[in-house]
């Protein structure tokens, strides 16, 4: 018989040994063990580790940390079942892999229901096809494919065009007088935007700065509002990295009306230029597959592409 439950701390080994399985075994007994030094320290809540098993046989493992804007990162089901095979029969009744990952997805669904979260966010590779398939079934529904990229702040980086250098002006948001500013310039951005537009209207604009806010170490002097003459053009979001020695572009937008005219290449070369004077070695990003015109903006920057992943969102049951 199948049954589903929230791991004990004394089990949390086994399990996370099970969902790092995909490792190899000197790599899933250093993260296993790094993972539960983090719990001991209360530097990582694993709460949300949910077991399956047949009868007393650990069978399947998956992983959910709420993160404190109560949206979530969920890391994908993993069975012991051979995906090929299609079952156990290890104790006589017939359990197949897509039934453990089912009831998984299902009772990790609950669980983040049960605490409001709004948005579950699971990222896997393109070719996992038997992984998307399991999250697609179970109200994880494909949300985009993101292409990562860096930028080598070692190699030159193009000086503004000289008719470009000084025609906009920047506020940061260190300065909380703007707030109500960057909240207004931030709603217009998402108007006819390409990316991830099933998160469109969901959030508050607050709940969406709060969200930017955990990637990474927040960098407030590095999110800038940007003008011209007429008025907002749009923002830019950076992040810190230190352990990777980067700066992350968490979000950039242009406003409807400034589009087509440069600014998304100028907002980013300013962003470049910053993150080199801070030496920092590299600039990181990822942009949804379906925004061309972004995509060619920091090809044209000198950002190259690293690998491409499906995104797939569960959003609140109401």
């Amino acid at each position: 018989m199948l049954s589903l439950s929230i791991t004990p701390p004394s089990q949390y080994s086994e399990v996370l040994s099970l969902l790092l399985s995909h490792l190899s075994e000197q790599e899933r007994l250093l993260q296993t063990k790094e993972l539960l030094e983090s719990a001991l320290k209360k530097e990582l809540d694993l709460s949300g580790l949910i077991m399956a098993r047949n009868e007393s046989k650990l069978c399947g493992a998956i992983l959910s940390i709420i993160q404190p804007d109560l949206s979530a990162f969920v890391w994908p089901p993993v069975t012991t079942v051979n995906s090929e095979a299609g079952n156990n029969t290890q104790l006589g009744k017939v359990i197949n892999s897509g039934e453990i990952e089912d009831q998984l997805l299902q009772f990790l669904g609950e669980q983040l229901d049960s605490k409001n979260v709004w948005m579950g966010q699971c990222i896997v590779d393109l070719d996992s096809s038997i992984e998307r398939q399991a999250l697609q079934r179970n109200q994880f529904g494909h949300a985009a494919n993101l292409i990562y990229m860096y930028r080598d702040l070692s190699d030159p980086i193009p000086d503004p065009e000289p008719d470009q250098e000084k025609r906009l002006e920047i506020t940061r948001y260190a300065d909380e007088k703007n707030l109500d500013e960057f909240k207004k310039v931030l709603e217009k951005t998402y108007l006819e935007t390409l990316d991830c537009t099933v998160l469109n209207n969901v959030r508050t604009p607050d709940e969406t700065l709060e969200s930017h806010q955990l990637s990474g170490e927040f960098l407030p002097s590095q999110w800038k509002r940007f003008q011209d003459a007429e008025g907002d053009i749009g923002l830019l979001l950076m992040n810190d990295h230190p352990d990777q020695n980067a700066w992350e572009v968490v979000y950039t937008g242009v406003i409807p009306e400034a589009r087509g005219k440069g600014y998304g290449r100028e907002i980013v070369l300013s962003g470049l230029l910053e993150a080199r004077d801070a030496e920092r070695g590299q600039v990181i990003l990822a942009v949804d597959a379906k925004n061309p015109y972004a995509h060619s903006v920091y090809e044209s920057l000198g950002f190259m592409e690293t690998t491409r992943k499906s995104v797939h969102i569960r959003l609140r049951q109401k």
